[in-house]
């Protein structure tokens, strides 16, 4: 399962420069909120 930890790394690093931008990530936003 090490493949699964290194992905669910690599995404948060992706939120983290989303939502560090200044656009934004709306397509990120949404999928958090339908995970919700």
């Amino acid at each position: 399962m090490a493949d699964l930890d290194r992905l669910q790394q690599e995404l948060g690093n992706l939120l983290q420069l989303c939502r560090g931008s200044d656009q934004g990530c709306p397509i990120i936003d949404g999928l958090d909120a339908s995970a919700e």
